[in-house]
């Protein structure tokens, strides 16, 4: 199966020199019977296994289309010794791609692990990332922590240049996790981070200056470190999105501050849930101002949703609105059942 869907890719891509098979993340290798059943009949560790599997895979790409070079993730190759990662003669046949997206990559990424991949194989690549890595539930990227992210390969860059090793980086953006995880940042929204992250890969110093906002066209400076104080009101392709997003985030830290504020805990706490229990004077006020954050959460829902179909298809739309606005929809209707019900009570028992 791993060999048709290969070669549909392959045939797919005629011009392609390149292809990317992956083999990341591997945690389960060595756990079914199968496995345990080679790895005994063969005498063989789980490295050993997934060294073996990733030459499988390679060795039939290469019979079939010898002219590709073949790419994999580095991480299952971290822990295996320099000297077993030579006998194994997987250098032959893929060259590693090291990926790491925190904001100092040689703080896990020892200097010793690089240099091992530079005895063994013939080349190397580094990957980034723009968007998406930083959280399975974010919808905006901290664009300081990518530009961090990219400084720091560009350092590592910058000390293994020298070699002739490094062939090039691969800059990812995420759109999920996996198959099973919700979105995370929507590519419009990740667009100025990505801006960004190409302007420190290309050596470009001065990152608070007009030019990156004006490439973007934005009539408003964009914050590297927070929301902005004023929208950016972008022109690039697909800005309708962040705009709706920005708004989104603003509404829900403004509704979350309300929800915390000593009126909401000390007048629609579990107490006055629980005792029927409250003034209707704070309960009044209350009332009020549920009523406009969902007035204003109907207006950004809108919004969002006439943004987004302009580049997603309605399933993904349903998605992010399931995802994050109808939460709050549903967050909102639950205090406003208690306000209303507390609110309707007339008569209060005397306190003990």
């Amino acid at each position: 199966m791993l060999n048709d869907m290969l070669n549909q890719i392959i045939d797919a891509h005629p011009q392609s020199s390149t292809i990317h098979i992956g083999a990341d993340e591997v945690f389960y290798i060595g756990q079914c019977n199968k496995c345990k059943s080679i790895m005994h009949k063969k005498n063989i560790s789980n490295d050993q296994l997934f060294l073996t599997h990733v030459k499988t895979i390679a060795s039939q790409i290469k019979m079939k289309h010898p002219q590709l070079k073949i790419l994999i993730w580095d991480d299952g190759l971290r822990k295996i010794k320099e000297e077993e990662l030579k006998n194994s003669n997987l250098s032959k046949l893929v060259e590693p791609v090291v990926w790491k997206y925190t904001t100092d990559v040689t703080r896990e990424l020892s200097t010793e692990l690089l240099n091992k991949y530079s005895n063994v194989f013939k080349g190397l690549w580094f990957a980034s990332a723009f968007k998406g890595a930083t959280g399975s539930f974010q919808y905006l990227p901290s664009i300081s922590h990518h530009i961090l992210n990219h400084e720091s390969w560009m350092k590592t860059y910058n000390s293994y240049k020298h070699k002739g090793l490094v062939e090039g980086i691969f800059i990812t953006g995420w759109q999920r996790y996996d198959h099973f995880a919700m979105l995370c940042e929507l590519l419009p929204v990740g667009i100025p981070s990505l801006a960004y992250s190409l302007a420190v890969l290309s050596g470009y110093e001065d990152l608070n200056s007009n030019t990156i906002v004006q490439l973007l066209d934005c009539k408003n400076y964009l914050s590297l470190t927070s929301v902005n104080i004023e929208m950016p009101y972008c022109g690039y392709p697909g800005a309708e999105v962040l705009e709706a997003v920005l708004k989104f985030h603003r509404f829900k830290h403004a509704y979350y501050k309300f929800k915390e504020s000593s009126s909401v805990a000390g007048w629609l706490g579990n107490y006055n849930n629980y005792y029927n229990f409250s003034s209707p004077a704070i309960i009044d006020w209350i009332l009020t101002n549920l009523n406009n954050f969902l007035f204003e959460l109907a207006n950004i829902d809108s919004s969002m949703c006439k943004a987004m179909i302009k580049i997603y298809d309605k399933y993904t739309v349903l998605e992010w609105q399931g995802t994050y606005i109808k939460p709050l929809y549903k967050d909102i209707d639950k205090m406003m059942e208690i306000a209303n019900r507390l609110f309707s009570i007339d008569n209060w028992p005397r306190r003990p």
